[in-house]
């Protein structure tokens, strides 16, 4: 994981428009994103976010799922 990918407590508090920890923690726990907690500060990665929008695809062939595209053609 690169620094980067960390999405830091000031990026929440623009991405979700809540100033407070607890206020941005129950965002991210309904949101289903992973978080990591310290004691004044929340983050995340941007991995995280992206696995709780189901973008993260599984690379193994043999557990992914297959997905079938039906065309009306």
């Amino acid at each position: 994981m690169s620094d980067n990918s960390i999405v830091t407590f000031e990026q929440l508090q623009k991405m979700t428009g809540f100033n407070q920890k607890g206020a941005i923690k129950r965002h991210l726990m309904t949101s289903g994103v992973s978080f990591f907690e310290t004691p004044r500060s929340l983050y995340t990665t941007v991995e995280l976010l992206n696995s709780a929008g189901g973008l993260v695809q599984n690379i193994n062939p043999e557990v992914e799922e297959a997905v079938v595209f039906i065309s009306k053609a």
